[in-house]
């Protein structure tokens, strides 16, 4: 074991910045407790995981639910609901995630953790002072 926690052992000894190896990441993240987010490159926005039909279909859901609590209004611009609701909980389909995002977006993915569903929290100290009252 590299580090003394979850994800000092699965992210230790993982190379930044290899696109090929991410897939096997995800799933030792995964595997390890770990809720990784896939990330737009070089933001902190996390991406839609599903396929162009199951986002359609997820987009016209809302819509449907949003004209059934709105009948006087439309649904244009109406879409499914993303962000981090789109945690990679599945290894068996991180291969063809991965594979989808690196060709909208480039072989730069960013990765997030949900915190709360790995069960983890995350303090932010700025300071020695704010460290010392942590």
């Amino acid at each position: 074991m590299i580090g003394s926690d979850q994800l000092a052992s699965v992210l230790g000894a993982a190379p930044a910045g290899d696109p090929e190896r991410l897939p096997n990441i995800l799933r030792a993240m995964i595997r390890a407790g770990l809720s990784p987010i896939i990330m737009k490159p070089g933001t902190k926005h996390p991406i839609c995981t599903l396929s162009t039909a199951a986002a359609k279909k997820a987009d016209l859901e809302a819509q449907a639910a949003y004209i059934a609590d709105h009948p006087e209004r439309q649904a244009n611009g109406v879409t499914h609901a993303c962000g981090l609701k789109h945690v990679l909980d599945d290894p068996g389909k991180v291969s063809a995630i991965v594979k989808r995002a690196q060709q909208t977006y480039g072989p730069d993915l960013n990765v997030g953790i949900h915190l709360g569903r790995s069960r983890m929290i995350a303090v932010d100290v700025d300071t020695p002072i704010e460290r010392s009252e942590f």
